[in-house]
C-alpha cells in the first residue's frame, strides 16, 4: 500500500511540475504539504531555479532530470557481496567423507527486509523480470517470498546493479 502512495506521489509531483522536466520526493510529504509548498514558492519566484531552491529550503528534494534517480536515503544498507569464503582442508582420505565447506556470515544468504523497492519510469512487472534474472543468476536459494519485503542480501545487491532501489 506504501509504494502504491509513494508511487502516486512521485506521480503528482511530475504532473504538478509540468513543463519542468523535474520530479521532487519528501520522506513521508504529502501531495497536500507539496501542492502547498509549490503554491508558495511559485508566488515568491518565477525563476525555475529559485523555484527548485525555495522547493529545497521546504524541505523537498528536486531533481531537475526525469531520468535521474530521486536522492533517497535506502533503510538497508546494501554492501557488495564478496564470494563465500571456504577453509582450507587438507584433502580427506578416500573412506572418510569431505567436510562441508564453511560459510562466511556474510554470505549473501541472510535476508533483510524491504519496505518497497523503485526505479523511475518502469512498473512492478519489470521489478519481477530482474528478480528473475537475479535468481537465475544466483540460484534458488535467493528466491524472495511474494511482495519481495523479505530478501537476500545478495538478491538486493543484484537488484541494484538492475537499477532498483530498496526503500521503506
Amino acid at each position: 500500500m506504501r509504494t502504491i502512495w509513494v508511487a502516486g506521489v512521485l506521480v503528482s509531483a511530475i504532473l504538478l511540475l509540468g513543463g519542468c522536466a523535474d520530479v521532487a520526493f519528501k520522506r513521508g510529504g504529502s501531495s497536500s504539504e507539496f501542492d502547498a509548498a509549490r503554491q508558495t514558492c511559485h508566488r515568491t519566484t518565477n525563476d525555475d531555479d529559485a523555484y527548485r531552491a525555495c522547493l529545497s529550503r521546504a524541505g523537498w528534494s528536486v531533481v531537475a532530470e526525469a531520468n535521474q534517480p530521486v536522492p533517497v536515503e535506502p533503510s538497508v544498507s546494501v554492501p557488495t557481496v564478496p564470494a563465500p569464503i571456504q577453509a582450507a582442508q587438507p584433502p580427506a582420505p578416500a573412506s572418510t567423507p569431505a567436510p562441508a565447506p564453511v560459510q562466511d556470515p556474510k554470505s549473501g544468504l541472510e535476508t533483510i527486509s524491504v519496505k518497497n523497492w523503485w526505479r523511475i519510469g518502469v512498473g512492478v512487472s519489470n521489478l519481477d523480470a530482474s528478480v528473475d534474472t537475479c535468481v537465475a543468476q544466483l540460484g534458488p536459494a535467493h528466491q524472495p517470498a511474494p511482495g519481495y519485503h523479505t530478501v537476500t542480501r545478495s538478491l538486493a545487491a543484484c537488484l541494484k546493479t538492475e537499477g532498483w532501489h530498496a526503500g521503506n
